[in-house]
Parts: C-alpha cells; structure tokens; sequence
C-alpha cells in the first residue's frame, strides 16, 4: 500500500504516523511562551499579491494603535505550508501583540495559492518571497524601511536568494537553517531515521544503497527504470518502511530536485549585510546542528561576525522543542521574547 508522504527539509518525508513538520509548522503547546503583560490587540485581514501569474493569499496581522511598526514576513519550509498553521498563527499573534506587523502566506501551490512548489526551484520561492516583501513594506502602518524575514528549515535555503537584492530586509531570522546541500541534508536525515529504526546491518546497508540510487537518478536524470525495479523487489523487505527512498507514484520528487540538489545558499549570505538571527537545536535529527552552524559562522568572520547571532537551545529538537519532565515537548518560554529582544536591538 503507498505510504503517505510530506516533505521534510530537502526531500519528501514518509510520514509513519507523525505530523509532518513542514516549516516547523507544529501546534503550539500548552506551555507555550505566554503574552506580553499588557498585550496589544491587533488586526487580523486577508490579502492576495502576485508573483507574475502565481497569486499568493496570506493573512496580515497588524497591531493596532501603532503608525510606523516594524514587520516580519513569514517564509516556508519544505512540503505543503498553508494556513492555517498553527506555528505560524502562534508566531504572528505572539509577535502582533509585540507591536509587529506580520505575513503570513500560503505557499505557492498551496491553501489559496497558485502555482506549484513541486515544479519550481529556490529561485522561484524566494521570488515569492520577494513579492511578499515588497507588499508588505508597501502597506499602510508599516515601516517600509523595518521589514525582515523570517523562516524556518528549508526556508535556510531560499530566503538569503530573496534577502541578497536590494532593498535588503532590515533582518532576517532563520531557524534550522541547514547550511549544506540538499543531497547532504537527505543523506544525514535518512541515516538518523534509518539508525532509530534498529535496522540490522545488511539492512542499513541495502536501505543506504537504495537512497544513493535514488540520488543519482535525480542528480543525473538516468536509470529511474532500474531504480523503480529495485524499490518493487524492496517493498518485499521488512527494512522498506523505514527506508527514505520514493516509490514510483512519486517521480515528480527527481524533477524537484534535480535542479537544487547541489545547491550551495554560501553565495547569498556573503551579499548580505543585514543583521542575521540563527537558532539551532542540538538535537535535530534533520539537519546537523553543528555543522550548519559551523558553515553559518564561518561566512561571517571578522567585521561581518557583529552581524550575526546564533541562539542554541541544547535539548531542542529541528523545531526548536525540547522534552519536559513530563516528557512533552515544549517550544522555549523565551523563545518570542529573545527574538522581540534581539529585533528591537538590530533595528536600533
């Protein structure tokens, strides 16, 4: 029976059961950060712009009572990113009550969007993007000059091709930013996945063998056919399920990578002068947390390093939660107050 499938970071992920991440999209916790003492009421409306023939619709949360606010827009994780997201809801409110304009859209293909993310690469995202920076600086009780992005997972990838141009964004917050290659990302993922699996060694091995396969295929635009005929002879396989590769009802996947499955986002942060925010969980499984980091730090030595800032939570996960005594996993109390404080300095 096909397994049902979703996106992780930089490849479709088969969803055993869990919800998919998507952007780090989870429902907000019970013990979420809480409001500020005196929240702000806000405005919460729907808006539609376009990026040549694809039309975008989000919701702008606007703060009331404010003439100049700051604003953040909402980029995307890998898969599927509509409304209503509950990260994004919680973020965006969270923010609104902060004195900040936010927008958040759905991406193209998705919710009341058009176009297709399995048919476009970074290049065309992050031009959404663009578009949506654009509308927002544009809008009445936004400060045009003090609009950043914000993005999460594979939004590492695409947001610093939008943020490199100018008009540069005031800031730009990312959050699991994985700072390698998506063949890497996949490679790393699938063999944390394969590894909690318990899998014998013979089975790691021929699960590893059937991704590389899988790599190839999209890198090079060759031997689908063969590859397809070893996942039927797999899908016999106790060690299948746990695999990462994608069945055949699924090659639009090597169209979708192929043209990003190398990409290196080095070249956009080096054009970026605004001050970056990076937070990193130590204990993602997607993406390797050190090494992003290390690779991220290393674009900003010497008089770039005042621009960035790198927030580790050391038990979190790819969405930045860690488990509590009680074994549920939370976001960070200070998660929204560390990112208020920080944005509020780097506007200073």
């Amino acid at each position: 029976m096909p397994r049902k499938i979703e996106l992780s970071v930089g490849r479709r992920e088969f969803v055993l059961g869990a919800a998919a991440l998507a952007g780090c999209a989870s429902a907000a916790p019970a013990d979420a950060p809480p409001a500020p003492a005196a929240p702000r009421t806000f405005t919460k409306r729907e808006v539609t712009f376009n990026n040549g023939d694809v039309r975008l619709a989000g919701d702008l949360y606007t703060p009331d009572g404010v003439a100049h606010a700051p604003a953040i827009v909402f980029g995307h994780g890998s898969g599927r990113v509509a409304r209503p997201n509950p990260r994004f809801t919680f973020e965006a409110e969270g923010l609104a009550q902060r004195g900040f304009a936010c927008l958040v859209f759905d991406k193209r293909g998705c919710g009341q969007s058009t176009g297709d993310w399995r048919t476009s690469d970074f290049e065309a995202l992050a031009g959404d993007i663009r578009v949506a920076f654009d509308f927002m600086r544009a809008q009445a009780g936004v400060d045009g000059g003090r609009v950043g992005l914000r993005g999460a997972s594979q939004a590492g990838y695409v947001i610093p091709i939008a943020a490199a141009p100018q008009p540069q964004p005031a800031f730009v917050i990312l959050i699991s930013a994985p700072m390698i290659t998506i063949a890497d990302q996949i490679t790393f993922e699938s063999e944390t996945n394969l590894r909690a699996a318990n899998l014998a060694a013979d089975d790691m091995a021929a699960a590893l063998n059937l991704l590389r396969q899988a790599l190839d295929v999209a890198r090079t635009g060759t031997g689908a056919e063969a590859y397809f005929a070893r996942v039927r002879e797999a899908m016999e396989t106790p060690w299948y399920r746990a695999s990462p590769t994608p069945p055949e009802e699924e090659r639009w996947f090597f169209d979708w990578l192929r043209p990003i499955h190398a990409f290196d986002p080095a070249p956009y942060f080096r054009e970026m002068t605004m001050p970056v925010l990076a937070y990193y969980g130590q204990n993602d499984t997607l993406v390797p947390a050190q090494i992003a980091r290390q690779r991220l730090e290393a674009l900003y030595e010497g008089r770039r390093r005042r621009l960035l800032t790198v927030i580790n939570y050391p038990n979190a996960g790819h969405d930045l939660r860690y488990p509590n005594a009680s074994g549920q996993r939370i976001l960070a109390p200070d998660y929204l107050d560390r990112m208020v404080a920080w944005i509020n300095a780097a506007l200073a």
